[in-house]
């Protein structure tokens, strides 16, 4: 696997959710105040793909999709095993970002995922003083937990022509245990709202903020969808990600 071929891969991922009218909810921090505004533009979180993100080591920790079946979602453009890198790399920054374990437990399928306490802050406060000691393979392997792929969809990729040159790839991913906390968010930095695509964008409008278009491109296809079911109905049957 070259190292050539990981330095211009990242993965932006799209927590979603649905609000209690049915609507789709995305789940985005902001970064410090700016021009009187209480917090900064709203992103996803993102990352680059690393190589420990493609190695065996992972892969036998990761359940719901196969490196071929990833390879030819991503349209044979990666080796199978750097294609499946980039699902197990949107574990690994959802989790870093947000705390959010998209995992099951031991060696069970995909469809049994982890307990509601599991799954929820009170599972990630037991575990934090591992991770920050700890990388995130040897993480999954004290914890005991396999990331659950099937709870991610490919949504879009894009391309960049500026320095350093890249591909991003987004994905989807179901967050749908609301009550989780945050632990490892420092909330002088960031904030962590859930929002409508919408109203994502109207706050890029009325902070006269610059929104890259990769950015607003995945904004306004998620506003055409009225709820996750028609959404994950689309992009999770192309990824053979597991039905809603």
């Amino acid at each position: 696997m070259p190292v050539s071929s990981l330095t211009k891969s990242a993965a932006v991922i799209l927590p979603l959710r649905s609000a209690s009218t049915g609507a789709i909810e995305l789940l985005m921090f902001s970064g410090p105040a700016r021009e009187g505004f209480p917090h900064g533009p709203p992103v996803f979180p993102s990352g680059r793909v690393v190589r420990a993100d493609c190695d065996a080591r992972r892969f036998r920790r990761c359940r719901g999709l196969d490196a071929v079946e990833a390879q030819r979602i991503l349209g044979h453009q990666r080796e199978p095993g750097v294609a499946l890198g980039h699902w197990a790399a949107a574990v690994r920054i959802l989790y870093e970002a947000t705390g959010h374990l998209l995992c099951t437990k031991g060696n069970r399928s995909p469809a049994a995922a982890l307990p509601r306490r599991e799954r929820t802050g009170g599972h990630l406060k037991r575990v934090a003083p591992r991770r920050q000691s700890l990388d995130f393979d040897s993480f999954l392997e004290t914890e005991g937990l396999s990331c659950d792929l099937s709870r991610l969809a490919y949504f879009s990729r894009w391309t960049s022509a500026t320095s350093p040159p890249g591909c991003v790839r987004y994905f989807l991913a179901r967050l749908d245990f609301p009550d989780a906390g945050f632990p490892f968010a420092r909330p002088r930095e960031r904030k962590w709202v859930w929002t409508s695509a919408e109203a994502a964008m109207q706050w890029f409008e009325v902070a006269r903020s610059p929104l890259k278009f990769p950015a607003f491109a995945c904004l306004r296809a998620l506003a055409d969808y009225g709820s996750c079911e028609s959404l994950w109905n689309e992009y999770g049957t192309r990824s053979g990600a597991r039905a809603l």
